[in-house]
């Protein structure tokens, strides 16, 4: 199924769940590498936009209540990579954008501070990822086999996080930031291991359904 068939399930999906809060925005996500016995250096981050809902599915109190997030998200990482040795020879670089488009999930805790306008909360939650879909854009390439991995499409297809961060938010409109840290590796080998790191700027909406 392609990616745009994808993203209107979704969009439909959202016309089902009322009521909810619709986010748009954007990222920057890199990822960090070890390697063993190299330096890796010229990684840079790659932008990208998010969109997604959140479903409150259980209100603790007032202060305190559980959602479920659903969001369609680039990873990756861009710049020329440079890989050195321990003597500072270089062994291998390349350079051009590579990503994953995934469909990212949470169950997030949200805390409220009381009696601040506009509301301020806190929220924390376990996130699974699924790959929809890797991407290379590569400009060239120079690496030997063992580096080849590092390259987008030989990354996982699932990947087990957290979510973290800050929300402010008044009536029907809320500002939210996002780090998205990786518990499992996206990729691994015996010499290296990557992990997907995130950074998610939002604004939401919340959708309702008139009287």
């Amino acid at each position: 199924m392609k990616l745009n068939n994808k993203i209107i399930l979704l969009i439909i999906f959202i016309s089902t769940c009322y009521p909810v809060e619709l986010y748009v925005g954007g990222s920057k996500s890199i990822r960090p590498i070890k390697y063993e016995n190299r330096e890796i250096t010229g990684c840079k981050y790659f932008n990208s936009f998010v969109l997604g809902i959140e479903k409150e599915l259980y209100k603790v109190t007032d202060s305190y209540q559980i959602f479920c997030t659903l969001y369609l998200v680039n990873k990756g990482i861009s710049g020329e990579r440079i890989i050195s040795d321990n003597s500072g020879n270089v062994v291998g670089t390349f350079s051009g954008e590579n990503f994953t488009t995934y469909l990212s999930t949470a169950i997030i805790i949200k805390t409220k501070i009381p009696q601040l306008i506009p509301d301020l909360s806190f929220f924390i939650g376990p996130r699974f990822d699924y790959a929809l879909n890797h991407v290379e854009q590569k400009s060239s390439v120079e690496y030997n086999p063992e580096t080849g991995g590092i390259m987008g499409q030989n990354f996982n297809n699932t990947d087990i996080g957290y979510d973290v961060g800050i929300e402010l938010s008044k009536g029907n409109l809320s500002f939210k930031y996002i780090y998205s840290g990786n518990i499992s590796k996206s990729y691994s080998t015996k010499l290296i291991e990557i992990r997907n790191v995130t950074h998610q700027f939002l604004v939401g909406v919340k959708l309702q359904k008139n009287n």
